[in-house]
């Protein structure tokens, strides 16, 4: 099975690459995880 290849910068433009069902998906997820995820450290690491 050939797999696709996404060519983005950004996870926002990963999602809107995707199709259907994954892209409902990935949404979901990606708003889960940024209402979810700690608040602290605004620089790099």
């Amino acid at each position: 099975m050939k797999h696709m290849q996404i060519k983005v910068d950004s996870t926002e433009q990963y999602i809107e690459q995707l199709t259907g069902n994954r892209k409902q998906a990935f949404g979901r997820l990606r708003r889960s995880i940024l209402e979810n995820i700690p608040k602290g450290r605004t620089y790099p690491i």
